[in-house]
């Protein structure tokens, strides 16, 4: 591969490789490695490195320190692709690679890949090697050897040939010597700013995403997440997080060393002064430009050549961390406190924007922090005026809009809020695609508002209609999104203030207002049902039942219950969750009427509840089956007749009988023999309710068993006489025996009791029984009682 002008071709070819591998790498960072993009980037790479192999059998890229060479050549560490590979390597425990003639897309692909993945992560997996050797790659190579330059006069006896390599001897590196002298001064700069680091007292910066903007509301857990306002993640250059002005006071030393004076550098001096800085990090460069203010006043020359170097240090720091990974997100903070205090910031601002451009990197982003550093040196009254009158706004970026209009909130400027509000509204109207764009995106800001701190008075109602306006019409699903953003917040903050009556007739408008487009779209239809979806959020329903709790019940049946119904399903199963992981009772009970409230909608949730381990749950649910189920919820219920816990066996009976009638009897009396007392008395009650003459049989039996407790015969001959049978007059009769001087007969108790059944039957056959008993009773007490039982009741 031959490069122009007779250049070597491993130093002025090498950059565009470097370049494609770094797009191709960011293309697979952003998207996956099927996506049409990552796709693009990588065939167009891997045909930059078959035009170089076509030239070469090989290309041998190797990494000592912070030197990079290509097939024994020195290349620019400032070029930021080729400084994103020395980084990139030396992060993974690799000193270089080798490309051999007939790599593969596929190949090329395993080797980003090895970029892609995190360091540790790649430890685990056995290293890059490994990563290269399970993906079938035979034509790349990864060295793990070190390497060090070998220096002129030490192992080459000619001062034409290109820097040998050779394994790094275990012996120190020599010491400074006069050709190292840019090297000993700028390892003395960056001890010297070390020490002062160290002594440095008081706060540091932290930009792991950028400065936090003024509007943020801190957690929005009830508001969901939408991916449109997602935050950055801090994935590029970890030295952001500790950024901070380095202290320089300490560098006079160093200005004597290079020689400099009281007056203006001369141009060898800059030279050397600008190959000291600009072989630095670009964290040390950062801070270095952070703390121009600490530069010592002697030597003079020192600050006045640092600072005219400024400009050019300044851009050559932000396009090396942007190539190694930083975004502007990140970068945006420490370059406006760089140039904020700087009397000579548009000089600056305008050089680091021509670098940025000539070199293809974003110039617009730096264009706009020097817009928002002359936004920030204006009065209040000075940006209104701008805003209202010369229509500033969107030259604003949107967070700084955002932070604007929060300062005017704060203060209680509403009038001037509203007006700006209102203004945003009728932009959504506009026929320009990215004014609504940039309006919808401030109003999103703008609804996350309504709850915290809240809107001004007459601001809420206005921004509410013209989002559902806006929503209804809007014709691009990326401005789209951003209304639907903004009107889901809205209506959580609707929630979470109690205005349930507000959600249900803002989400029938919606859905009014889209049905009657005469066209039709499936996304727009869609955001409607993420809308929907959204109020299901647990922390939005939660607060449903939390402003259920605070109520009256009188004022919860008014407002809670429409909306429990107006939610569905969902809503009832979380209700349901909540009735078992509640230990209040009284709110159990606020719980168990908010179901019941549901209708038969609620009896999927609580058939499934029947399976919780949650015992008092288990309860709760058959008891609520039983007040709005059917007998399709029989099946379910039969088999909690077993259920470990007293109180569940005694709910399921009451259930039961409940919802199957009739159809219940047999499983009732297939319980009666095993069944504790307390749970028998229930069966019992059941068996009467349902005048079951089929359990005459196992009723009477345990009625007449006298080894069983009087209490449960006692409700034996309650039930007959529910029962009503005349079959049953035989076996009461034996119970009205009076106990004789030989033995057999009853207790007083029994015989009241059978007297009692005898009496409530009501058939005339009974009644004459009964007469027949009170006729040969004795006077007493015992035939006192029976014969009240014989005169009608009073009537009332």
């Amino acid at each position: 591969m031959v490069g122009s002008d007779g250049d070597d071709p491993a130093v002025s070819d090498f950059p565009q490789l470097a370049q494609s591998l770094a797009v191709a790498l960011k293309a697979l960072q952003m998207y996956t490695a099927s996506h049409p993009r990552t796709q693009e980037a990588l065939i167009a790479g891997h045909a930059v490195l078959d035009r170089w192999l076509l030239e070469a059998e090989r290309l041998q890229f190797v990494v000592s320190g912070p030197k990079a060479f290509v097939d024994g050549q020195v290349q620019d560490a400032r070029n930021p692709h080729v400084a994103l590979l020395v980084k990139l390597i030396a992060e993974r425990g690799v000193s270089g690679f080798v490309f051999e003639r007939g790599v593969a897309v596929e190949e090329l692909l395993a080797f980003l890949q090895g970029f892609a993945t995190k360091p540790a992560r790649l430890e685990e997996m056995g290293g890059f090697e490994a990563l290269l050797t399970a993906s079938g790659v035979r034509h790349i190579r990864v060295s793990q050897t070190r390497y060090q330059e070998v220096l002129e006069g030490e192992e080459s006896g000619s001062d034409d040939k290109a820097p040998a390599f050779a394994p790094a001897p275990p012996a120190p590196p020599a010491s400074p010597s006069p050709d190292n002298l840019v090297k000993f001064i700028r390892d003395a700069l960056q001890a010297a700013l070390a020490r002062g680091a160290g002594a440095t007292s008081g706060p540091h910066t932290a930009y792991s995403s950028g400065s936090q903007p003024a509007y943020s509301s801190g957690s929005h857990a009830a508001f969901g997440s939408a991916s449109s306002a997602a935050s950055e993640t801090d994935d590029g250059l970890g030295f952001l997080r500790g950024f901070h002005p380095a202290d320089l006071s300490h560098l006079g030393p160093l200005g004597q060393e290079l020689g400099l004076g009281e007056g203006m550098p001369t141009p060898s001096q800059l030279g050397t002064l600008r190959q000291v800085l600009m072989g630095l990090t670009p964290e040390v460069q950062l801070n270095l430009l952070a703390g121009l203010s600490s530069l010592p006043e002697k030597p003079a020359g020192l600050a006045l050549g640092v600072k005219a170097l400024a400009g050019e240090l300044l851009a050559v720091a932000t396009s090396t961390a942007l190539a190694q990974g930083a975004s502007w997100v990140q970068l945006r903070g420490p370059i406006q406190d760089i140039l904020r205090p700087l009397a000579e910031r548009q000089v600056l601002g305008r050089a680091l924007s021509a670098h940025l451009r000539s070199s293809g990197q974003d110039a617009a982003q730096a264009e706009a922090i020097l817009r928002h550093l002359e936004w920030e040196a204006l009065s209040l009254e000075a940006k209104l005026l701008k805003v209202l009158e010369e229509g500033y706004l969107f030259e604003l970026s949107l967070e700084h809009r955002l932070a604007f209009l929060r300062e005017l909130l704060d203060l209680r400027r509403h009038d001037d809020f509203i007006h700006i509000m209102e203004a945003l509204l009728d932009i959504l109207r506009s026929e320009r695609s990215d004014l609504r764009m940039k309006a919808a995106q401030t109003l999103t800001g703008v609804a996350r508002w309504a709850h915290d701190p809240g809107l001004p008075p007459g601001g809420e109602g206005p921004l509410a209609e013209g989002l559902r306006a806006h929503f209804a019409w809007e014709p691009e699903p990326p401005i789209h999104r951003w209304t639907a953003e903004s009107l889901e917040v809205a209506l959580a903050a609707l929630v979470l203030r109690g205005d349930f009556a507000a959600v249900m007739s803002d989400i029938g408008e919606l859905e009014g207002l889209c049905a009657f487009l005469e066209e039709q779209h499936p996304w727009r239809n869609d955001a409607l049902a993420r809308l929907r979806a959204a109020l299901l959020r647990p922390a939005l329903m939660d607060a449903v039942v939390q402003r259920a709790f605070s109520l009256e019940r009188d004022q919860m049946i008014l407002q809670v219950h429409p909306y429990l119904e107006f939610l569905g399903d969902p809503m009832t199963r979380h209700l349901v969750a909540r009735l078992g992981e509640e230990a209040d009772r009284t709110r159990r009970g606020r719980l168990v009427e908010a179901v019941r409230s549901m209708g038969p909608s609620a009896l999927p949730a609580l058939l499934d509840a029947l399976a919780s381990p949650a015992w008092y749950l288990v309860r709760n649910a058959l008891t609520l089956l039983a007040d709005l189920g059917d007998a399709g919820c029989v099946p379910a219920t039969i088999p909690l007749l077993r259920h470990p816990e007293p109180r569940v066996r005694r709910t399921a009976v009451r259930a039961l009988w409940k919802l199957g009638g009739p159809v219940a009897e047999p499983h009732l009396l297939a319980r009666m023999k095993d069944a504790d007392a307390e749970t028998l008395q229930e069966i019992l009650f059941a068996l009467g309710q349902l005048r079951s003459e089929g359990s005459l049989g196992s009723v009477s039996e345990l009625a007449q068993d006298k080894r069983v407790i009087e209490k449960l015969r006692i409700q034996a001959l309650d039930t007959m006489g529910h029962i009503a049978s005349p079959k049953a007059i035989p076996m009461l009769m034996e119970c009205l025996r009076r106990k004789s001087f030989f033995g057999g007969g009853e207790s007083q108790p029994i015989r009241l009791a059978a007297a009692r059944a005898l009496a409530a039957m009501g058939h005339p056959e009974a009644t004459a029984a009964l007469q027949r008993a009170v006729d040969a009773e004795p006077k007493g007490e015992e035939r006192e009682a029976m014969r009240r039982l014989l005169e009608p009741p009073v009537q009332p």
